[in-house]
């Protein structure tokens, strides 16, 4: 199965996800496990940009 599971927005409940993307994130983790569902990728560069502050991360720091 090389099927991308997207799931827009936020899981919250199983019942969302329906039975087949239930199957399919399950099956993602097995081979996942497994390390045959990611192959590795050649050497590369890879950047995060952050245009606006995190309030969860500044949150964090001052509770």
């Amino acid at each position: 199965m090389d099927t991308i599971i997207t799931m827009p927005g936020h899981l919250i409940t199983i019942e969302q996800a329906g039975i087949e993307r239930c199957t399919a994130i399950i099956e993602w983790a097995r081979r996942f496990r497994n390390r045959d569902a990611v192959p590795s990728q050649p050497p590369g560069t890879v950047a995060l940009a952050f245009f606006e502050p995190s309030t969860r991360t500044r949150m964090s720091f001052e509770v």
